[in-house]
């Protein structure tokens, strides 16, 4: 099955994610990857991103939708090209991708990152009709922040198929996990600690990626 990975918000780890994901199963199951959105693009490149990281071949790996220079809200950064962002025509696009190959689809920015000055990402997942992996901190105030963006998919009528964690391993972790967990009914589907400051390299991310998901709870959703 194809999944979409949302996040509490831009730069919580769905990028990171979405690599330690292609990395493992990538070949393994067949699955392909799609960054339909993408800003501050040629300089910043999700795409790009993964694949470096998992060191898997361009076959896995869908042409984005649109790409905007401006590392910006999508609706922001259409704007400053004269463009505008079709949630139809992105909605299929995204569908057509999914028929054809299981995928993994990544969003740029949180749930409620604009996509036109009317729509959002809650918009396009409640189009798409996909289940969602919801990635979000580690730190102080993940607790608001999850539960807040488990409230509006739940709302949408979205499926969240649980929560994925991302971060510098805290004193606070354990019982922000807990937490949100117990609140929000969601599954624990794991955690990755990063220290953000630092460059994630090319050997030490496959050592990581050669035991990820030890338990299988992501697989089995695929």
């Amino acid at each position: 099955m194809s999944l979409v990975i949302a996040g509490t918000g831009t730069g919580v780890g769905k990028t990171l994610l979405s690599a330690l994901l292609m990395a493992r199963y990538g070949e393994a199951l067949g699955l392909h990857y799609l960054k339909p959105v993408q800003t501050g693009y040629p300089k910043e490149s999700d795409t790009r991103q993964v694949k470096r990281l998992s060191g898997l071949s361009g076959k896995l790996f869908f042409k984005e939708f649109a790409c905007f220079s401006l590392a910006a809200s999508p609706h922001l950064a259409a704007e400053k090209e004269d463009r505008l962002l079709d949630l139809s025509r992105l909605t299929n696009y995204i569908l057509e991708c999914v028929e054809k190959e299981r995928t993994l689809i990544e969003l740029a920015g949180g749930l409620l990152a604009p996509l036109t000055r009317k729509q959002t990402n809650l918009d396009l997942l409640a189009a798409l009709a996909l289940p969602v992996v919801l990635v979000a901190d580690t730190r102080l105030g993940t607790i608001n922040h999850t539960l807040l963006s488990l409230e509006a998919l739940g709302r949408a009528g979205v499926s969240c198929s649980g929560v994925f964690f991302v971060g510098p391993k805290n004193a606070l972790y354990a019982d922000n996990q807990r937490t949100v967990c117990s609140f929000s009914n969601a599954p624990h589907l794991g955690e990755f600690f990063l220290n953000r400051k630092k460059k994630m390299m090319h050997r030490l991310f496959r050592c990581h990626a050669r035991s990820f998901d030890g338990e299988k709870k992501i697989e089995a959703l695929l």
